[in-house]
């Protein structure tokens, strides 16, 4: 058995979903004493020490859906490795080149979920956006054995996941940091 990783390095895309009830959300509306709006609150660490609730103590606590990936910047990268070998790299812009008569990789595109009514948080991070890993038979790889999954949002396409012989990977590890946040709720 061959041991294929994947490394998403460079700059990543979180959006989440916030699936709060509903009368959670207006008790919550009810304790802002300013004219923030919930999404400003939520963004605010500070919201949750005001909150006082043992269930909810920061952003991260709360229950949502999430989609996250790695952005189509020229300084996003990918590397292939096969076991401990580092067999292809790649700059993220190479798989969204549309000028080509034949395209080089497989690309499928899924839909994201914003167009759902909620409240929205988007983060970027930089770092290593994602190490996944996959168990394979083979001793050589084909480029056309993966399927890259294609989602957008706000004006930014990203790689939501790759697919080897339409396996998923384990996500091994993440290691980045937040440089952007904001929030938006969709009526």
């Amino acid at each position: 058995m061959n041991k294929l990783k994947i490394n998403f390095l460079g700059t990543g895309i979180e959006i989440k979903r916030i699936l709060l009830p509903e009368d959670v959300l207006e008790q919550w509306k009810g304790i802002l004493k300013s004219k923030r709006t919930i999404t400003e609150a939520l963004l605010d660490p500070f919201f949750f020490y005001e909150l006082k609730d043992k269930k909810y103590i920061s952003l991260e606590d709360l229950p949502a859906e999430q989609c996250n990936g790695i952005i189509n910047l020229p300084r996003s990268q990918i590397e292939f490795w096969l076991n401990r070998r580092k067999v292809f790299k790649m700059n993220t812009h190479e798989l969204f080149n549309e000028n080509l008569l034949f395209p080089l990789f497989n690309i499928e595109r899924i839909p994201t979920f914003t167009e759902a009514k909620g409240i929205y948080v988007l983060q970027h991070e930089i770092g290593t956006v994602g190490n996944y890993e996959l168990t394979i038979d083979k001793e050589k790889l084909n480029i056309d054995d993966f399927t890259f999954e294609i989602g957008s949002c706000i004006q930014s396409t990203f790689i939501k996941s790759i697919k080897f012989q339409n396996q998923d990977f384990e996500l091994v590890k993440k290691d980045t940091m937040i440089t952007y946040q904001t929030g938006f709720e969709v009526y």
